[in-house]
C-alpha cells in the first residue's frame, strides 16, 4: 500500500483502521482469547490488513497528518469547548455545594457486594487477574504504536467496552452501577438540604498502560461547562500509586498535587468540577483500569 499525501485519504485510512481493530478484538473475544502474541491462524488476514493500513500511515507526510488525524480534530474540538480558568481565580469561585460536598474523601467499599473488577473483565472477556496486564496484549501494543495519546480514552480495550453496550455482561455493569450509587454514592453525598442525585450513566472508562506520555492535561471540569453541582468519583479497579494514578490537589487553587494511592475496594471522590486534576506518563509496569462517573447534588444543580 502506498503512502498517502492527501488529507481526505488520511482520514478515510484512519477510521478504515479503527474499523479493523474493532472486528480484530471482537473476534478474538468471541474466541475467548483475552492475550496473544501473535495472531491466529484464521486471523492472520485481518492482521496483515491491519498492518498495511499502519504502514501507509507511517508514510504520510508530517503537513497532512498533523492536521488530518482523527487525535487529532478531538484535540482542536477539545481546546475549542475549553474555556481556561486560571489557577489563581479557583479559590475564589463560588460553588453552589456545601464544603462537606466539596470534600476530597476516600471510601471504602464491599467488593463482594459490589464486584466491579470481576463484571468489568466479564464486559471486556479477560479474567480479573489479568486487568494490571492488558497492555501486553498484542492489539493494545500496536495501538499504543500508533496513537500513544489516544491509548487510555480510545485504545483496543476501551473499544471492546464501548462495543459490548447492550450485551448481557454490559448491562450486569449498569445494575451493579445502579445498585452503587443508590446504596453506597447517595448516601454519601447527603447533607441537610439532600433531595437526591442524578448520575451518569454511561461511565467514563480508562485503561493506562505504562507510556512515556501522560494523558490529557491538567483541568478543572468547569472549563468544559460542567455544572457546578456536580462531583466526581474516581474508581480504579486494581491497587494506584506512584505515576499510574490521578493526581488532585486538595481543593481549589491550592495546588498541592499528590498521586490518589488507593487500594481496590475503595473509591475517590474529588470536586473536579474546580480542583485541578490530571495524570502523569505511566512509569509503572502496572496497567491502571478506572472508570468515573459524576454525581449531580440535586439540591444545589440549578438547570
Amino acid at each position: 500500500m502506498e503512502a498517502v499525501e492527501d488529507v481526505d485519504q488520511v482520514v478515510s485510512l484512519q477510521a478504515h483502521l479503527e474499523a479493523l481493530r474493532g472486528s480484530y478484538s471482537a473476534a478474538l473475544a468471541s474466541m475467548g482469547i483475552a492475550f496473544t502474541s501473535s495472531a491466529p491462524q484464521e486471523l492472520e488476514p485481518l492482521r496483515q490488513e491491519i498492518q498495511k493500513v499502519k504502514e501507509a500511515l507511517r508514510g504520510v507526510r508530517p503537513s497532512a497528518a498533523g492536521s488530518s488525524t482523527s487525535a487529532a480534530r478531538e484535540a482542536r474540538e477539545a481546546r475549542a469547548r475549553r474555556m481556561p480558568i486560571d489557577h489563581s481565580a479557583l479559590a475564589s469561585m463560588l460553588s453552589p455545594l456545601p464544603s462537606e460536598l466539596r470534600e476530597q474523601c476516600t471510601f471504602g467499599f464491599d467488593t463482594a457486594r459490589y464486584p466491579f473488577r470481576e463484571v468489568v473483565a466479564e464486559v471486556l472477556g479477560v479474567s480479573p487477574e489479568a486487568l494490571p496486564s492488558l497492555h501486553q496484549d498484542l492489539e493494545y501494543r500496536r495501538g499504543e504504536e500508533l496513537h500513544p495519546e489516544r491509548t487510555a480514552t480510545r485504545g483496543t480495550f476501551v473499544r471492546r467496552w464501548k462495543a459490548a453496550r447492550g450485551s448481557p455482561a454490559e448491562l450486569r455493569f449498569q445494575e451493579l452501577l445502579r445498585t452503587f450509587v443508590s446504596e453506597f454514592v447517595a448516601p454519601h453525598m447527603a447533607c441537610d438540604d439532600f433531595s437526591g442525585v442524578a448520575y451518569q450513566r454511561e461511565v467514563t472508562f480508562r485503561v493506562h498502560g505504562p507510556s512515556s506520555q501522560p494523558v490529557g492535561e491538567a483541568h478543572v471540569d468547569a472549563e468544559y461547562h460542567h455544572p457546578p453541582a456536580e462531583v466526581n468519583w474516581w474508581l480504579p479497579l486494581m491497587n494506584t500509586f506512584g505515576s499510574n494514578t490521578l493526581h488532585v490537589e486538595s481543593a481549589p487553587g491550592k495546588g498541592d498535587f499528590a498521586p490518589v494511592e488507593l487500594e481496590y475496594g475503595q473509591v475517590l471522590r474529588f470536586y473536579g468540577n474546580l480542583c485541578h486534576h490530571y495524570t502523569v506518563a505511566n512509569t509503572t509496569d502496572v496497567c491502571r483500569v478506572s472508570f468515573d462517573f459524576r454525581v449531580l447534588s440535586m439540591a444545589h444543580h440549578d438547570p
